[in-house]
């Protein structure tokens, strides 16, 4: 079962986090120095852009695709003996106001290209292989947020397939599980247009419901077909985040999202 997860959580953690990353990649996000994706973008080349796509093709979103899918990264995580990859953001409240379709692209870049698609591309390239590199992006909440300071646990969404399944009903038999086919209408072509037709959105109504009648102390969501969420459903996406896994957060709900692709996906 894969490992590859975002992982919401209190900043009072953050040197844990460290503590237990002493074998990773860390890479920091300060959330304060990100005022749109071209911010993101020149951290990530400046951290993950080994084989310097930048100076050939220019700062661009295929570029991005093609630094942070390139196998060349798996040879410098291997060569440095790393065990994988941590992405740490800590989430101010500069970071909260960033225009949504801007915050939409990190997400994206962050959660189908390397939690995912990094991934899924060297599982196809080194069939023979087993691929143990584990990729989490930590978002790191201020703990002044917090509705609930009693609390002790991580909202996650976390990468899995069909073949997984049977894992994760043993792994969460004290979760309430539901279940969501991911499956509607694409995207719009801007946020200001999904702001506007959320409210009549089936995926998102079906999500909504399910957390309003949610009565206990611990929710499970397993979202089928995610692949819809791979081309244009990024603001689907930043929705999962920023409304569903954050907001219940700091309220003290304990939720763990599974996006299930299917098995060929690998």
């Amino acid at each position: 079962m894969l490992q590859n997860r975002l992982i919401i959580i209190g900043k009072h953690y953050k040197n844990k986090i460290y503590e237990t990353s002493k074998n990773k990649w860390i890479i920091e996000l300060n959330g304060n120095k990100l005022n749109n994706w071209d911010d993101f973008y020149d951290i990530m080349q400046k951290e993950i852009d080994v084989a310097d796509y930048n100076s050939k093709f220019g700062k661009g979103y295929y570029t991005y695709q093609d630094f942070a899918r390139d196998i060349a990264l798996l040879n410098k995580v291997e060569e440095k003996k790393y065990e994988g990859i941590n992405i740490i953001l800590d989430y101010t409240d500069k970071f909260k106001i960033i225009e949504g379709k801007e915050k939409a692209d990190i997400y994206e870049n962050i959660v189908i290209t390397m939690l995912l698609e990094w991934y899924r591309d060297l599982r196809i390239i080194n069939k023979n292989k087993n691929i143990t590199i584990d990729i989490k992006f930590y978002i790191l909440i201020d703990d002044s947020n917090f509705i609930n300071k009693n609390f002790n646990f991580t909202n996650e969404l976390i990468i899995a397939i069909e073949n997984d399944k049977k894992e994760i009903y043993k792994r969460y038999k004290d979760f309430e599980l539901q279940k969501i086919d991911v499956k509607s209408k694409k995207d719009p072509d801007s946020y200001i247009e999904f702001k506007k037709n959320e409210i009549n959105d089936k995926f998102l109504n079906q999500i909504e419901k399910k957390l309003s009648n949610f009565g206990g102390s611990k929710l499970g969501i397993l979202l089928f077909n995610s692949e819809e969420l791979i081309w244009y459903r990024k603001y689907k996406l930043l929705y999962i985040i920023e409304n569903i896994l954050i907001k219940r957060y700091i309220r003290g709900q304990e939720i763990h999202i599974y996006l299930i692709f299917n098995n060929d996906i690998f």
